[in-house]
């Protein structure tokens, strides 16, 4: 079911922005298992995906470390300016241009005010970081 639930992100979100190596390949692989492991990919999973991957602060408290955070990580270096980039899936919580990368000092949001269709929106950008470049689907 994680599975399909996967291909449902990807779908939604679209081409994606990432580069296109063997190590970036690798990294989105680790990413994909632990994401799996770790029940991220169960519904809700645009919000569980955010918790697991890209979050450092939620439910108005200062949260640990997301659980796939080193793995998210490994796959967004890949790219120029990943903090940043990634940063711009979250503007409208007012992070602007700040690193929204895991691992990186976020301000405290409370996930559960978001709309869902922010979620999808914000879990969709995330997921358009961590895919290579290109039309998923191929031309049309």
């Amino acid at each position: 079911a994680q599975a399909s639930r996967l291909m449902g992100l990807v779908l939604h979100a679209g081409d994606g922005e990432n580069v296109d190596t063997p190590e970036s390949y690798d990294n989105l692989k680790e990413l994909m298992t632990c994401l799996v492991e770790n029940n991220c990919l169960i519904e809700p999973v645009p919000t569980n995906f955010i918790q697991c991957t890209a979050t450092a602060a939620f439910d108005g408290h200062a949260s640990p470390i997301p659980i796939c955070a080193s793995e998210f990580n490994a796959v967004v270096r890949h790219m120029d300016d990943g903090d940043h980039r990634v940063a711009k899936c979250f503007p409208d919580l007012g992070f602007g241009d700040t690193p929204a990368v895991a691992g990186s000092v976020l301000h405290s949001f409370s996930i559960d005010e978001m709309e869902t269709e922010q979620h999808r929106n914000i879990a969709s950008c995330l997921t358009r970081k961590l895919l290579p470049a290109g039309d998923i689907l191929g031309p049309r």
